[in-house]
């Protein structure tokens, strides 16, 4: 998943959290930054943030969410609440040892046509 935070003021902005929030009581949270210091977002730029989908946290991936930002100065921005546009695909890794071990038709066959640009 990626969060994308955009600044359309005219000085720098310095995010110092992201997590995501949901709408379930009581809320779960998922950490997508850290309160480690701060990345700073430039006037009308913007900062994308990665979160790898493991499937953790017991998060509802299928229900509604929001994002909240602090800022460094402690200011909290929050997004409207949003359902993600499809099912997450939650991409735990899998290892075969042995190919040949392993029926064919249970070896994931990923192809170019199977790939979505980002």
């Amino acid at each position: 998943m990626v969060i994308t935070i955009s600044n359309r003021g005219e000085a720098p902005e310095y995010v110092y959290e992201i997590r995501l929030e949901s709408e379930t009581q009581p809320a779960i949270y998922v950490v997508v930054r850290r309160a480690e210091g701060t990345v700073e977002v430039r006037p009308r730029d913007q900062q994308a943030f990665f979160l790898p989908l493991d499937g953790s946290k017991a998060f509802d991936w299928q229900g509604r969410f929001r994002v909240m930002v602090k800022l460094a100065n402690g200011v909290v921005i929050r997004s409207p609440w949003a359902e993600p546009p499809h099912p997450p695909e939650h991409g735990l890794p899998f290892v075969i040892p042995d190919l040949d071990a392993v029926p064919d038709d249970q070896v994931i066959t990923i192809r170019p046509a199977d790939l979505s640009p980002e």
